[in-house]
C-alpha cells in the first residue's frame, strides 16, 4: 500500500470511529487530507473501499496479536495473554479497533 493510501486509510479510520461510516462523507475525508474530493478517487473507487481497508487492518492487527500468544502452558495464562494482546491492539490502534469491532 502506498504512503498516501496508508494515510488515507488512517484518516478514514479516525473519521469512521468518530462519526460512523454513514456519518462520514468523502468530502470530510478529503478535507482531513487537505486535498480536493475528486483527488481521492485516484486512490480509491469508493468510500466502501476505505471501510474494507480499515476492517482488514483491524483483523490483521488482532490476528497478529494473537499469534504472539504461546500455544502451550496453562489455559488461564493463555487466556490472560490473549486478553492483553487484544487490549494492546485497542490501545495502540483505537480508531481501527473501534471500526473493526463495530
Amino acid at each position: 500500500m502506498s504512503a498516501r493510501r496508508t494515510e488515507l486509510t488512517r484518516q478514514a479510520a479516525r473519521l469512521f470511529a468518530e462519526k460512523g461510516y454513514h456519518g462520514t462523507s468523502i468530502g470530510e475525508i478529503a478535507e482531513a487530507l487537505g486535498v480536493q474530493k475528486g483527488s481521492l478517487y485516484a486512490h480509491i473507487e469508493s468510500k466502501a473501499d476505505l471501510l474494507w481497508d480499515v476492517a482488514r487492518d483491524g483483523a490483521a492487527a488482532f490476528h497478529a496479536a494473537l499469534d504472539t500468544v504461546p500455544d502451550d502452558g496453562p489455559v488461564i495464562g493463555r487466556i490472560r495473554a490473549m486478553l492483553r494482546a487484544h487490549l494492546r491492539v485497542v490501545a495502540e490502534q483505537l480508531d481501527v479497533a473501534t471500526v473493526f469491532v463495530r
